[in-house]
């Protein structure tokens, strides 16, 4: 517990004051006069709320009810509780500061003044986890917690990294595409596309190269791009991949191709064991199917063609 007065009550000030209205006689009047002055020019005590025996300088100390925080991107903040241990001289500001910036606390400076019971009430900073768009894994910071005063004793109490931070993190990195299957269907270029998006999943720390490959090769299967570039600026900006299949004159069966991904970054989580999504891409056949031309034989201007009875054959 805190080693605070237990009688700076309104009943204990109250026995003060009768006590001292209950003086008898000129000379008890004169021993506590300087009494008084003394209590009231006395840095850090007052005649109404501070007994002399219970102020102590040497008391003058700021405490933190916990010594670590395990915090969570995205989750609520947890609690962190100061107090002072003896009344300061002067106010008492508490600076708090995360110094690798993971987290904040709010409020970030708490104030303790020595008026009456002020400084004794224990004062109360939410922390909370900055939740970027990092994957990081699970992290570490630490608060750094500073007392300035114009109370030499309490000035400068606290120092760097004083509260251990664990944050655990929220972020994963990835490539997420848009579609997992698409049918196509031959087409002249610009009549019959498709398309699917990709995006990164998290902040990167450097440029994403994804790059896309068809398989099997087909040289009337396009794509475009083949390759797209993610920065750490635009990470977040769906790109979009455009898919056609070329009419041949091929009567063939229909296709399926599969679309592989495959990251490269100087950011580790961005490399090449990434394992990212395959889009299968179903391409139909459509070209017509052969067909006979017919010309009369030997320059007649024109052909006929008559039933004939079933089962019977004629030379054309």
């Amino acid at each position: 517990g805190l080693l605070l007065r237990s009688d700076v009550t309104p009943a204990g000030r109250q026995r003060r004051r009768e006590g001292r209205g209950a003086a008898a006689g000129p000379a008890r009047a004169l021993s506590f006069l300087p009494l008084a002055l003394l209590l009231a020019l006395l840095p850090g005590c007052d005649g109404e709320d501070n007994d002399w025996d219970a102020f102590d300088p040497s008391r003058k100390l700021l405490t933190v009810a916990t010594d670590s925080l395990r915090l969570a991107e995205g989750g609520g903040g947890l609690p962190l509780v100061f107090s002072l241990q003896m009344v300061p001289d002067d106010t008492v500001f508490v600076e708090l500061a995360a110094d690798g910036g993971q987290a904040v606390a709010e409020p970030a400076t708490l104030v303790f003044a020595p008026d009456d019971d002020e400084w004794s009430r224990p004062r109360t900073a939410v922390v909370t986890a900055v939740d970027d768009d990092l994957d990081e894994g699970a992290h570490v910071d630490a608060l750094t917690v500073l007392a300035v005063s114009r109370d030499a004793d309490y000035d400068g109490q606290g120092g760097p990294a004083l509260v251990p931070l664990v944050v655990t993190d929220n972020d994963r990195a990835g490539v997420a595409a848009s579609a997992s299957f698409i049918e196509l269907v031959e087409a002249p270029p610009g009549v019959l596309e498709r398309t699917y998006t990709l995006v990164l999943t998290s902040q990167p720390t450097a440029d994403v190269t994804v790059t896309i490959t068809p398989s099997p090769a087909d040289p009337y299967f396009h794509l475009t791009p083949a390759t797209i570039v993610f920065t750490p600026a635009d990470w977040s900006v769906a790109r979009t991949v455009t898919l056609w299949a070329e009419l041949d004159q091929d009567d063939a069966d229909d296709l399926t191709v599969t679309l592989s991904h495959a990251a490269a970054s100087g950011d580790p989580r961005y490399g090449p064991s990434l394992a990212i999504d395959d889009v299968t891409v179903h391409v139909y056949d459509n070209t017509l199917p052969p067909i006979a031309r017919l010309r009369p034989a030997g320059g007649a201007a024109a052909l006929t063609l008559a039933a004939a009875a079933a089962g019977t054959t004629a030379d054309v």
